[in-house]
């Protein structure tokens, strides 16, 4: 069975978290006060501070429709209301939901 985060989710996530860590390492390259940057010098300057900041900009930085689309690949059909079959005639549309409850229900019928 695949599992969704194995589908794309990990990799968007680590994809963007890099992307952080390398704009810390060259804001640390062009900085004039660290003479030398080595391995050592990024140890110093980049702590678990800056490395929970980087994986909470990671996930805000994920899209609704990527999760989406990696439950959709690993199998998993998600129901999506679209906002003009909600709304009444007449009436302004509502917003679109996804029916994970009425997903899991089918899954645990035998």
């Amino acid at each position: 069975v695949a599992q969704p985060c194995d589908a794309g989710i990990i990799k968007s996530f680590k994809s963007s978290y890099r992307r952080n860590m390398l704009r810390k390492v060259g804001q640390l390259v062009d900085d004039p006060a660290i003479p030398c940057l080595d391995t050592a010098a990024i140890k110093k300057h980049v702590n678990i501070l800056h490395c929970l900041q980087f994986s909470r900009a990671a996930w805000e930085s994920m899209s609704a429709e990527i999760v989406r689309n990696c439950w959709r690949k690993a199998g998993f059909s998600v129901g999506v209301a679209e906002p003009e079959d909600e709304a009444a005639p007449g009436q302004p549309a509502a917003t679109a939901e996804i029916h994970l409850d009425e997903e899991m229900d089918e899954l645990e019928q035998p």
